[in-house]
């Protein structure tokens, strides 16, 4: 097996994403990461080029051996970009031929359906039209941490398990059950498309309910519930008519267990927090610094805040949300830096002083920190982001301001656009 390797430079990029169908893509196309497997590889029309191997491996936990990718024409690996198993190094294959004898992982481009991984459950199985096919399950299954047992998908008609994709729950080796009316016996977590609508969780406090037409299903609390830390003690999701609990789809805040109201005039006692459909508003942090603050038509109503900041980690301080006219903090939605306390300045000409994170819609979800690219390399056409976005999509991917300042130049020896220092990010 013959190889070579290519010497890269120490820059650091960010390439730019774009909303496509209600889903976040790179431009370059997101990466999912699949299982080692014997003859694993990427479906047709899902793989990535060579040019943009580097930058699709490094955001799924890609490595660059010495500081190189590792190119070849090999007959034991899968064709296209790949990680080895062993230490996540990135190879790119030209042989279209060549077959993976399971030490290797091919990094592809996902399908439009996105997977949700359910918490086993006795009885738990996706929802009528969210299943994946045999030929997709692999692929489904790795992008969320399931493996193969031994590099070979496990095929049966199991009464005990669930029909379709799903991973069991200790070793999360990949299954596939063909009995229809296979039943969860608790040690499966099925693997499921996602739904378009999110879900996320409003606070925990006294007459907090979801707004109308962001509320869940019956049919539809218990997956939604699951996919952000609720539990179904027994694998039963608890349904009544309570007057203290709010209407629909709620979790326990004493026991995190899901909840079903369907008593329409329920009032939240403080105890429970709704489970809600995140809705079309997409929110991000812009990190603290002075005078930061939405771009204009980028800002949360007073309306939407607590959702908005509740969905990127806000909370709200003993149970309150915070509204005022300050004079020292960003205008409209923000926390506080220091403990993510969400807060609605009514004063639109305030500066901020640097102690506060604005919370603003992102139009932009997602960038991507691509590292080591070639010498003199930069982002590619449409794939950069402008002066004003560059704050909000640095500080997704891990930079900061530093002496809380963005700094800005005309400076010869760096990339064009937005970047971050190595040494200090």
């Amino acid at each position: 097996m013959t190889s070579h390797r290519v010497n890269l430079a120490s820059f650091v990029l960010l390439l730019h994403t774009q909303l496509l169908n209600g889903q976040v893509f790179i431009r370059t196309d997101e990466a999912v990461l699949f299982a080692a497997g014997h003859g694993t590889k990427c479906t047709q029309g899902h793989d990535f080029l060579q040019e943009y191997c580097v930058a699709a491996a490094l955001s799924v936990g890609g490595q660059l051996r010495n500081g190189n990718i590792i190119l070849g024409d090999w007959l034991d690996t899968p064709p296209g970009c790949f990680l080895e198993s062993s230490d996540k190094a990135i190879h790119f294959n030209t042989n279209i031929g060549g077959i993976n004898d399971a030490d290797f992982q091919p990094v592809c481009k996902p399908g439009l359906d996105e997977a949700a991984l359910l918490q086993p459950g006795l009885g738990v199985q996706c929802k009528v039209g969210h299943d994946f096919s045999k030929a997709d399950c692999v692929g489904a299954a790795s992008s969320i941490g399931g493996t193969l047992h031994n590099g070979h998908l496990l095929g049966g008609e199991w009464s005990h398990a669930p029909y379709g994709c799903s991973v069991e729950g200790t070793d999360k080796s990949i299954h596939f059950g063909t009995d229809i009316n296979g039943v969860n016996n608790g040690q499966f977590e099925p693997v499921c498309v996602k739904d378009l609508d999110d879900a996320i969780l409003q606070p925990a406090i006294s007459g907090s309910k979801c707004d109308p037409g962001y509320d869940f299903s019956q049919v539809d609390c218990p997956e939604a519930g699951l996919s952000i830390g609720g539990l179904l003690p027994q694998g039963i999701m608890k349904v009544g008519d309570w007057r203290f609990l709010p209407p629909g789809c709620s979790i326990s805040g004493l026991n995190q267990a899901i909840h079903f109201n369907n008593k329409s005039d329920g009032v939240n006692d403080g105890q429970f927090q709704s489970v809600c459909a995140a809705g079309d508003i997409k929110a991000a942090f812009l990190p603290p610094g002075w005078d930061t603050k939405c771009t204009p038509d980028h800002g949360i109503s007073q309306k939407d805040c607590v959702m908005a900041a509740s969905s990127v980690g806000g909370i709200l301080r003993d149970g309150k949300f915070l509204v005022d006219f300050w004079h020292h903090t960003p205008p409209g939605c923000f926390v506080q830096a220091l403990d993510k306390a969400i807060h609605f300045n009514t004063n639109t000409a305030s500066i901020n002083n640097g102690n506060y994170q604005a919370v603003c819609v992102a139009e932009y979800i997602d960038a991507v920190l691509v590292a080591e690219l070639y010498e003199g390399s930069k982002c590619g056409p449409a794939l950069d982001f402008t002066q004003e976005e560059c704050i909000a999509a640095a500080s997704l991917v891990g930079g900061r301001l530093r002496t809380r300042k963005f700094l800005v130049d005309n400076w010869d020896h760096t990339p064009p656009g937005c970047f971050l220092q190595k040494i200090d990010r």
